[in-house]
């Protein structure tokens, strides 16, 4: 037994193997695992949001032709739409064109879904990415406080501010900020949208408060995740050895606590992106900002196929590629996930 290799040196020796080695098919395998997962979310969210549409009441045909439709516009919608065949049929012809770029037509717009998502989906994503900034800019602070401070009155506080965050709705948190800071103080637009591309100063105004309406919430669930972590590392040995060095303990924070915290935060931010994508319609439709997500709403309602599909499959692909990126952040935070790739 004292002849025995210690376990660190075991790790070290793995993590050190040479390329070819048998970390190699646990990569692909990985590889191979993330890319059924993402056929499977475009292809399952955009062949359920047809069966959706399909068991709705009332014949799309008769929706667009509209009531005083005769009977001829009434088919000839139908033969244009294909709704006279099965609907695997439909949604394997759907999903032939889409692969070449054609999403279809949209009959409420009068043109391809392709350019409609093109011009709604910049505001969405805008929305989306200043609510996740909103959600890391609170986030990191308060949870490194927290964290820092367990048990104090400041981790007290914190805490009660995040559970306070995560329970209110963002409906009724959007309709408060709009209630006090855009009619009672006259701070902030209350409705509509201008480009910050254009007009960066009114349009930042524009995106700000639908950003914390849907990034305040998901701040609360990352401070916990954040302060749970941080608690943690600050009792751990090599951050008790930096503090006997004589650190300061913004080197300490910065360089030793936060780096090893923040993987629990950014699993919490990518597992509540359905909930923020779930709310970013509603967002939209509070700050009237006529962006991707009110497309769903309006294509159920006009019973528009194609421009559900379209819009359903923007967003999945969104979604795919935020996951992708978290995961991207975590391997660069943690090297001991990225061995497998380094074996290789």
């Amino acid at each position: 037994d004292r002849y025995r290799v210690p376990e660190v040196v075991r790790v070290v020796r793995m993590g050190s193997r040479p390329a070819g080695s048998c970390q190699t098919p646990d990569v692909w395998r990985s590889a191979l695992r993330r890319i059924v997962a993402v056929v499977a979310v475009l292809l399952g969210g955009t062949f359920l949001s047809q069966v959706f549409l399909e068991v709705l009441p009332g014949d799309p045909a008769v929706v667009i032709a509209g009531m005083t439709g005769s009977r001829a516009a009434v088919e000839a919608v139908r033969k244009q739409l294909e709704l006279d065949r099965p609907i695997h049929e439909r949604y394997v012809r759907w999903l032939g064109r889409a692969v070449q770029g054609d999403l279809g037509r949209s009959g409420r717009y009068n043109g391809s879904v392709l350019d409609v998502l093109l011009q709604r989906g910049t505001r969405t994503l805008q929305v989306l990415i200043g609510a996740l900034a909103v959600a890391v800019i609170v986030a990191v602070p308060f949870g490194i406080l927290a964290g820092y401070r367990a048990g104090g009155v400041s981790d007290r506080l914190v805490s009660a501010g995040a559970v306070i965050a995560i329970g209110i709705p963002p409906f009724a948190l959007g309709n408060t900020m709009i209630l006090f800071f855009a009619l009672k103080l006259g701070w902030l637009p209350a409705l509509g949208y201008k480009s910050p591309i254009g007009e960066p100063w009114e349009g930042f105004q524009h995106l700000l408060l639908p950003s914390i309406t849907l990034g305040l919430p998901l701040a609360g669930l990352a401070v916990r995740a954040l302060r749970t972590d941080v608690a943690a590392t600050v009792a751990q040995g090599h951050v008790l050895t930096a503090r006997a060095n004589g650190l300061s303990t913004w080197r300490i924070l910065t360089r030793h606590v936060l780096r090893q915290s923040s993987l629990t935060m950014l699993s919490v931010i990518g597992v509540n992106l359905p909930w923020v994508f779930s709310f970013l319609v509603l967002v939209e439709r509070l700050f009237n900002l006529a962006g991707a997500g009110e497309l769903i709403t309006q294509g159920i309602s006009g019973r528009e196929f194609a421009l559900v599909q379209g819009t359903i499959l923007a967003f999945a692909v969104l979604y795919v590629a935020l996951n992708v990126i978290i995961d991207l952040l975590t391997n660069v935070i943690d090297p001991r996930r990225r061995r497998p790739v380094m074996a290789s």
